[in-house]
């Protein structure tokens, strides 16, 4: 019998205290290892890094925390200058062999986040795409999520996308894997 693949949460995030214990709960059944950058531009430091510590301490998750700095040309902006950077910082945390990624507002079920591991362990493809649900607009659609660790690349510093190095490798489509985008409507976004 084939071992079982680990695989590694990569997320960015800010000052998310009010969240990070929903994300996650909910993301709970898909990951062995969290590696989360805290990304938040100028603005003090929350307690977000230490509740997702001492979740995944409690939760028996393997946990690496690091911190995205803006650029010179930026120290002084409320928010983070550069998405993929900041994505590709988590990313080079990973020590497992798949890697997803997720934002802080997005919620799965449960039996969903379970999917992501059935994926990672089927051998079916280099890296798997799964809906993506706007609850606010109503909008779906399919979002690279989950690649074998080291295939892919975040490129593009606002409206990030994520590239696979070896586009000939095969992919698979996961119509069950649903994410849903569910931000908090009563917080403050940065125009």
């Amino acid at each position: 019998m084939a071992a079982l693949s680990r695989i590694s949460l990569c997320v960015i995030t800010g000052n998310e205290e009010p969240h990070v214990l929903r994300f996650l709960n909910c993301f709970a059944p898909g990951f062995d290892e969290l590696c989360m950058v805290r990304a938040i531009g100028n603005q003090p430091h929350d307690r977000t890094l230490s509740l997702a510590k001492e979740w995944c301490e409690k939760n028996g998750k393997l946990c690496k925390l690091g911190e995205y700095d803006n650029g010179p040309d930026a120290q002084t902006w409320p928010h983070v200058d550069d998405f993929a950077a900041a994505r590709n910082k988590s990313w080079a945390l990973a020590t497992g062999d798949w890697q997803f990624w997720a934002d802080m507002d997005d919620v799965i079920a449960p039996e969903n986040a379970a999917l992501i591991r059935e994926n990672a362990n089927s051998g079916k493809a280099e890296y798997y795409l799964f809906p993506y649900v706007i609850r606010a607009s109503g909008e779906s659609n399919m979002r690279e999520r989950l690649f074998k660790t080291g295939a892919a690349r975040w490129n593009q510093p606002v409206h990030e996308t994520c590239r696979v190095f070896d586009e000939s490798q095969p992919y698979h489509f996961d119509e069950r894997v649903v994410y849903s985008h569910e931000p908090d409507q009563t917080k403050a976004r940065d125009p």
